[in-house]
């Protein structure tokens, strides 16, 4: 399995070198002054010894070279490192393999587990062709491009997840499920903004560890568990307007606190937002005028953020972390279709809270290093609905209220075997208890329990020799899942189901790590979701309590090339997804079926480049999906393009302009009619999104605020028709300006 850098945590003041105090730190120098005259007696010389030592065994990258400048990248060892790199800067006639000479006796190997992201730059030895570099050229040249490279290198790059229904996607937040939920799927917006510390994107073929219903990938949003203490207060804020005379602002402030035996930090915030509604795209036609704006679609929504943390001296940890949403939105109707559905969101309101705690990396009694983290998390949302007879939206005729309540409880450890290898566990569970109130009808409570235990080893084996081939590394593991509903309304209930996962991978590192190759094959299943078992949707669908799990075996293959400009992803991949959940037409209604199989293959391209000034990325999928089901005579799955892609570059102007352009394509893709029920082809289509940038520096760093940022944009800046569904289309072009201080 290819290897992924670790997560990353705000910079703090580093602990003592070594754990010494002053008092043993000028001892044992004194001692290596002693050593030193001692060499130099004659007489006491003495006699060299045939050792086979192996020193410098740090797995480490080579990650950038220039001249005599050899830059390399140490692996992380730990989940969790500081967000601001150490850079070792060696003498040029020194040998960096001092600092790493073997387990036990490595500077290298103390900083990494001390939570560093370590950089080293090393020195080859001069030949003929160097003999014109000066002091210059090595601290105003060579080490400014190093750096300039770290800079590049540990920043976020921007992953897009494969084409996967969401209900396929794990969404976390600080390790609480929020896709455990009455419909299995979420909307981000009820996350805060200014909450997020880290968002970690992990596309494809995710870990066993990540919990049930994992098939698609997993949004790791992290708030508290990620607010290692800042060196300083800080706060932020921001506003913005658009042309339709949409707003929204937001203020945040962080405040480290030193406590005794270790460091609090406190983060806050709110935020509101506000919107007459979505522009319409060039083309669109409404059955009622309502100027420029799609009717039905505004939106006001208010949100809030609470979170603690308290690291300790002895790195173990323990945060609280609290947000709440609260929104009245439209959602618009279908457009050419005889019953379209008018729906309003009076009150949709959601709380999240979670305590997590972790030892930090530690010395395991038995040996080698563990780590251990834990989550308890409480979801407690309500959502209502109302349906109208007319696009005129003033006559209700059924109601829909629901509050869901999600108990959830995640452990997972991780344990160092030896130098070269590791070993992970994860248990997670949760409880959704719901209670849906339908006006006319009446009132049912459900209930599903789901958990997960799953294991993952990595062994890791460097190659000795100097060849091309620098390491292989090995993994596989397994996952067991059960799923249960002990209530079900008035509805018949459901046998408990289980399923097994499994997964296995080898990975390859050429050249120092600037070319990865890897391979695996994962299995994995998903349970139907309560509403997709039980609801009738307001009467648009047929509840399907004989609903399936989805099984889905699924097998890739890359390389990762990288230089110090850039990277570039090439992957391959194959799935199968039998029993693959679907909604077909039946009497009328919607109803939620599964269909024998979904069969995809394609190429997924991820690249980044740096042209001086000019930085470039993007990502471009092509897949053939096949769903195979004679009963259903459908033969094409819903919103999968055969093609899709996004291009995005970044240009930096004279000033301190930036000014960047994004494209985003979605090839040709199927729908459903929602009258006739049969599959008819959305166009493909490219949205253009254009914006340009400044920033003031009005301070220094450790001010509550130092810099200001403007910001212009424009979103599907050639007011492109894209439709999202049968009779749904995208926005139309969208002009906002955002301030932001920080």
């Amino acid at each position: 399995m290819a290897t992924k850098r670790a997560p990353k945590s705000p910079s703090k003041p580093p602990p003592p070198v070594l754990g010494l105090t002053p008092e043993e730190i000028d001892q044992r120098v004194k001692k290596t002054i002693e050593r030193t005259l001692a060499r130099n007696i004659p007489g006491l010389n003495v006699p060299e010894l045939d050792l086979d030592l192996e020193i410098g065994q740090t797995p480490k990258e080579l990650v950038y070279t220039r001249d005599t400048l050899r830059l390399y990248h140490y692996r992380p060892v730990l989940d969790e490192i500081y967000r601001v790199p150490l850079l070792i800067v060696m003498s040029p006639v020194a040998r960096g393999y001092i600092l790493d000479l073997a387990a036990g006796q490595s500077l290298v190997e103390y900083l990494l587990l001390q939570g560093y992201d370590v950089y080293m730059a090393d020195w080859a030895p001069p030949r003929r062709e160097h003999a014109h570099l000066g002091l210059n050229a090595f601290v105003n040249e060579m080490l400014d491009a190093a750096v300039e490279h770290i800079r590049v290198e540990s920043g976020e790059a921007e992953i897009s997840l494969r084409g996967s229904e969401s209900r396929q996607v794990s969404v976390l937040y600080d390790g609480l499920p929020l896709t455990l939920s009455w419909d299995g799927r979420t909307d981000v917006s009820v996350i805060p903004v200014g909450a997020m510390q880290q968002v970690s994107l992990v596309p494809g073929l995710a870990s066993l560890l990540s919990g049930p219903n994992v098939l698609g990938g997993v949004i790791d949003f992290q708030s508290g568990v990620a607010a290692r203490h800042a060196a300083h207060p800080s706060a932020q804020l921001s506003a913005g307007v658009d042309e339709t005379g949409g707003f929204g602002t937001s203020a945040a402030v962080t405040v480290p606190r030193a406590v005794r035996g270790g460091v609090l930090t406190m983060r806050a915030g709110l935020g509101h937002r506000d919107s007459p509604g979505a522009p319409l795209a060039s083309g669109v036609r409404q059955p009622v005028a309502d100027g420029d704006l799609r009717i039905n679609t505004d939106a006001v929504s208010t949100d809030a953020f609470a979170s603690l943390r308290y690291d300790h001296e002895g790195r173990t940890w323990i945060s609280l972390s609290s947000s709440a949403f609260r929104e009245e939105r439209g959602i618009a109707a279908e457009l050419e279709s005889s019953a379209p559905r008018y729906w309003r969101y009076p009150n949709i309101e959601r709380s999240l809270t979670v305590l997590s705690t972790g030892t930090g990396a530690q010395l395991a009694p038995w040996g080698g290093v563990m780590n251990v983290q834990a989550s308890f998390g409480a979801d407690l949302g309500r959502t209502e609905i109302d349906a109208f007879d007319s696009i005129r939206y003033g006559t209700l005729v059924s109601e829909e209220d629901g509050e869901q309540s999600t108990l959830t409880m995640r452990v997972s450890g991780k344990q160092t075997l030896g130098r070269n290898a590791d070993l992970r566990l994860a248990v997670t569970s949760g409880q959704l208890t719901y209670d849906e109130t339908l006006r006319p009808g009446s009132t049912n409570r459900y209930r599903h329990r789901m958990w997960s235990a799953g294991g993952e080893t990595i062994v890791r084996r460097p190659i000795a020799g100097g060849g091309a081939l620098s390491e292989i590394d090995f993994g596989a593991g397994l996952a067991y899942d059960r799923s249960t509903n002990p209530l079900a309304g008035d509805k018949p209930g459901i046998e408990p189901l289980d399923e097994l996962g499994g997964r296995a991978g080898v990975s390859a590192l050429f050249a120092g790590g600037k070319l990865t190759a890897h391979a695996n094959v994962n299995r994995r299943a998903r349970f139907p979701s309560l509403r997709e078992l039980y609801s009738g949707a307001l009467n648009r669908f047929t509840p399907n309590p004989d609903l399936k799990p989805e099984k889905l075996l699924a097998g890739e293959m890359g390389v990762t090339i990288r230089d110090s400009k850039g990277s570039l992803q090439v992957v391959g991949f194959s799935q199968r997804l039998d029993d693959a959940v679907v909604r077909i037409r039946v009497s009328g209604r919607f109803q939620r079926v599964n269909q024998e199989g979904l069969r995809s293959r394609g190429v997924e391209v991820v690249a980044s480049r740096r042209f001086g000034s000019l930085a470039m990325s993007g990502n471009f999928t092509a897949q053939s999906s096949d769903l195979l089901d004679p009963s259903a005579a459908l033969d094409h799955p819903e919103n999968l393009p055969e093609l899709m892609g996004g291009l995005r570059a970044e240009l930096s102007l004279p000033r301190g302009f930036v000014a960047g352009t994004s494209a985003r394509y979605t090839g040709e893709q199927f729908a459903l009619h929602p009258d006739t029920g049969d599959l008819e082809s959305l166009p493909a289509g490219t949205a253009f999104d254009v914006d340009l940038e400044r920033s003031w520096r009005i301070g220094p760093d450790d001010r509550w605020a130092s810099t200001l940022r403007a910001v212009i944009s424009a979103d599907n800046l050639t007011d492109e028709l894209l439709l999202d569904a049968h009779g749904l289309p995208g926005p139309g072009r969208l002009i906002r300006v955002e301030l932001k201080l920080q």
